[in-house]
């Protein structure tokens, strides 16, 4: 309205209104270089968040890169980070309003340049003559269905972006984290990212740009950074079996999710004195002994207060008993709507306390059993 009031054509003042908007939103995920850029609200939900892409430009000033092709760049919040480690980046976009937002926004740096052009068509031997030494690639996954599950088919296709490495050998790449470990090439480091426990993306590496072949997690949290190294014969061997606990005893432990996907539980629950999974296929692991250092970088845990029958009327009754009135429920293995669930064991409840709920499957004295876990923090 202030706006409006001042002369500002409606249409510039709707755009300004938006910005300001979208900069509020992108400053969690981006920090403080949001409020130098400018937004679409597609690629503001889509950018990398500002701590992943300084890891991703870690990566590639370690390798000893110099010029990277940002292809499918975006708004370019990965080549501000390139650019932010003194690289040369070229992005490449296609949509024109995306591709002049993306300008503006590496505008301080004079060794990054956006250009439009399809990625799908792009030439990487070109690429190569003009010096670039690595190529960063982030392909379309979405279509006018929603996401799209075969690689094959994202822009450009993966085996696509696989190619370029005969060219140009140092090759990222983002994939969707539930990419098959079978459409992984088996020189590849295959990365999935966590922030504050929330699984972010998945990435693979090649040439210089990876430290070894396999899987790997990074964990981000608050400040911290933590890698977890799946051994391994490589990053197309299937995940180690964990074992499996007879019996819900004093901890359970959730493993981070990017840790889950990597194919690390067994691994991680080895890592905790006493540890096995409360089910098979089910990824809620239990132990008598408090959790280790190393087990602690990569999970979160409760102490177990009291276990239940699955039935809403006797956890009702029992959290009242605890005084909960305040609840986070989880689930593993079985068909129940969690909020629903909560909405039914919470109805007047009066009390203060806090607790979490899992509800599960367990494998108690040799019987697979439903179960209702009350646990704390």
């Amino acid at each position: 309205m202030k706006l409006r009031k001042m002369g500002i054509p409606a249409d510039i003042a709707a755009e300004v209104a938006l910005q300001c908007e979208l900069r509020r939103q992108a400053a969690t995920k981006l920090g403080e270089d949001a409020d130098k850029m400018l937004f679409t609200r597609d690629g503001m939900e889509q950018a990398t968040r500002a701590a992943v892409a300084t890891w991703h430009a870690e990566k590639m000033s370690e390798a000893n890169v110099h010029y990277i092709a940002d292809l499918g760049c975006g708004l370019a919040t990965e080549a501000i980070a390139f650019s932010k480690r003194a690289l040369k980046v070229l992005g490449i976009e296609l949509d024109p309003k995306t591709a002049a937002y993306a300008k503006n926004n590496v505008s301080r740096w004079p060794d990054a340049d956006i250009q439009i052009a399809d990625v799908t068509k792009i030439d990487i031997g070109k690429l190569k003559a003009e010096g670039v030494d690595a190529l960063f690639a982030d392909p379309a996954r979405r279509g006018p269905r929603g996401r799209i599950a075969n690689p094959a088919m994202w822009s450009p296709p993966l085996p696509a972006v696989y190619a370029w490495r005969t060219l140009i050998p140092n090759v990222a790449v983002k994939v969707a984290p539930g990419i098959r470990y079978s459409d992984v090439p088996a020189d590849a480091e295959a990365i999935w990212a966590s922030v504050d426990g929330s699984l972010v993306e998945a990435s693979l590496w090649f040439g210089d740009l990876r430290e070894r072949a396999g899987r790997s997690a990074i964990i981000f949290r608050g400040d911290q950074r933590h890698l977890f190294q799946v051994e391994g014969e490589g990053p197309t061997a299937p995940a180690a079996a964990a074992p499996v606990a007879d019996g819900i005893m004093h901890w359970i432990g959730e493993v981070d999710s990017a840790v889950l996907r990597a194919g690390g539980l067994a691994q991680w629950a080895h890592s905790w004195p006493g540890a096995g999974i409360l089910h098979d296929g089910i990824a809620y692991v239990t132990s008598e002994t408090s959790p280790s250092p190393e087990a602690a970088k990569y999970g979160h845990f409760w102490e177990v207060q009291t276990v239940l029958p699955l039935n809403a009327k006797k956890v009702k009754k029992e959290l009242a008993r605890l005084g909960i009135g305040k609840l986070e429920v989880k689930k593993r293995g079985v068909q129940i709507d969690p909020a629903a669930f909560r909405k039914s064991v919470l109805k007047g409840a009066t009390g203060d306390g806090a607790a979490t709920l899992f509800l599960t499957r367990a494998q108690v004295n040799g019987k697979s059993k439903h179960v209702a876990i009350v646990a704390t923090e």
